[in-house]
């Protein structure tokens, strides 16, 4: 395993922006084979295919809540994950080279979630059963 690598950001906030990322990009466009045939079926169709806006709000809102710090860290874990560095640090210098990214960067790569996990791992934070709902305080036998 490798050693663990300094980071501002929470493992946990890296986390829930990888399952938020991966419940984003698993929607799938409408396919239009359910086009409504009257008003009543078109406004409800309208609904459905506006539901994914609440996941864009949360994962604005949840990056809008990070430090300049901890924005760059998540980039860094990007770039260590796509194997583009081979440091968090050497992330973090080519983050604030090329400027803190936004989540609209994240929104448009398809595999970020994947590759934030990858960088969790590389920086040595591997998931081994890590469940972010959990505390170490909710295992009646943790030490």
């Amino acid at each position: 395993m490798a050693e663990r690598q300094s980071m501002t950001v929470k493992e946990s906030t890296v986390r829930s922006l990888i399952a938020f990322l991966r419940a984003y990009h698993a929607k799938e466009a409408p396919s239009g084979q359910n086009d409504g045939s009257n008003d009543t079926d078109d406004l409800h169709d309208d609904l459905e295919m506006n539901k994914g806006a609440t996941d864009v709000a949360d994962l604005q809102g949840m990056y809008s809540s990070l430090n300049a710090d901890e924005r760059y860290d998540v980039g860094a874990l990007a770039l260590l994950g796509m194997e583009e560095v081979g440091t968090l640090e050497e992330g973090r210098a080519m983050a604030r080279d090329n400027g803190q990214p936004g989540m609209a960067e994240f929104l448009e790569m398809p595999l970020s979630p994947q590759f934030l996990a990858d960088g969790l791992e590389r920086a040595g934070y591997p998931s081994g059963g890590y469940d972010p709902s959990r505390t170490q305080g909710d295992d009646e036998h943790a030490v």
